[in-house]
This record gives structure tokens, C-alpha cells and sequence, in this order.
């Protein structure tokens, strides 16, 4: 007698076996998905400190509103500017992929001229190493122009200054000579 007769013989005269090996598997793979559990969780308890950050939950142009969920990353991975508060109707300064650390840089606010304000957009090379929302002196031929705050950060810089000094700025501008300070 071959082995798939046999094994259905042994089924039929021991009706109770059947649920005792159906048991013995679903009894096997809970062990198995409790362990992996505890393993991810002593792992996650091995990183040491977390912090709180945002997560982008899809992939976002320039341009496109941010949609991010809070998460907790170790502190060593959390880059300086990443951010930890809810980023409410921002949009996307630079491309950003689904599941990256949205950082200040990332972020772009619609209201970031404030009232009465005019923005200039200024090559990268006259920025140097700015983010969103940094405060700046501008400096043109040596001499400070105007302080103003950067706007969106991408293949060219958007500065916004006072309209006072918006003239000051446009003939720097124009020379291609404005140069930004980030202040402290």
C-alpha cells in the first residue's frame, strides 16, 4: 500500500488526529511570530535613545505637499534638522522619497515671505551652506545690504527681505554680486 492511502486510512479510523496536527501547526507558527516579535523588540530596545521624527508617507517633488506619520529612530541616525513637530501645510523644497526622515531642508512653508515682504531667488554658489527658514545678512560689494530669511532651498535660493531694501537687493541681484551670511 502506498503512502497517500495509508495516511488518509490512518485519518479515518483516528478522526481526532486531524485537529491535534492542524493545532500543533497554528501552536507552531504563533511560537514563531511571538519570537520574532520579541527578537524586533530587543532590538529596538538595544539602539539606546530614540527620538521622535517625521516619516514621509509617499514620495514628494518640489513642490508637492508633505505627507509624513511621527516615528522613533535611534538618536545616532536622526540628522541635526530633521523635524520632530507635526510639519503643517508644508510642501517639498527637493525631491523626497516615501520612508525618509523629513529635515528642515525638505520643507518649504507657503507663508514663508511675511507680510510686506519681497523674495529674490539667488543662485546656490551666492548661499553657500543655508537651510529653509535660516535668518541671513545679505552682503553685496563688501557691505551689508539688508538682513532677510531664506525661502525655499533647491536649484536656486529664494531670499525674503524687507521691501525697504528690496532695491539694494535687486542691483545686487542684477551684478550677480549678493552673497548670503547665515546669522546666528
Amino acid at each position: 500500500m502506498s503512502f497517500l492511502p495509508r495516511l488518509r486510512l490512518l485519518f479515518g479510523r483516528r478522526p481526532w488526529l486531524h485537529p491535534l496536527l492542524v493545532g500543533i501547526a497554528v501552536l507552531a507558527a504563533w511560537w514563531q511570530a511571538t519570537a520574532l516579535q520579541s527578537d524586533a523588540a530587543h532590538a529596538r530596545d538595544a539602539w539606546g535613545t530614540t527620538r521622535n521624527v517625521w516619516v514621509a508617507d509617499a514620495a514628494s517633488e518640489p513642490g508637492d505637499p508633505i505627507r509624513a506619520h511621527p516615528d522613533h529612530y535611534p538618536t545616532a541616525l536622526v540628522p541635526r534638522d530633521a523635524i520632530t513637530d507635526q510639519p503643517n501645510a508644508a510642501v517639498a523644497t527637493r525631491s523626497v522619497s516615501a520612508g525618509a526622515m523629513v529635515t528642515r531642508a525638505d520643507l518649504a512653508n507657503p507663508r514663508a515671505v511675511p507680510e510686506g515682504w519681497v523674495a529674490f531667488a539667488l543662485p546656490p554658489d551666492a548661499a553657500g551652506a543655508v537651510l529653509f527658514g535660516d535668518d541671513v545678512a545679505v552682503f553685496s560689494q563688501g557691505r551689508r545690504v539688508c538682513n532677510g530669511r531664506v525661502g525655499v532651498v533647491g536649484a536656486a535660493v529664494e531670499i525674503a527681505v524687507p521691501a525697504d531694501c528690496a532695491a539694494a537687493l535687486s542691483d545686487a541681484v542684477a551684478n550677480d554680486d549678493a552673497v548670503l551670511a547665515r546669522m546666528p
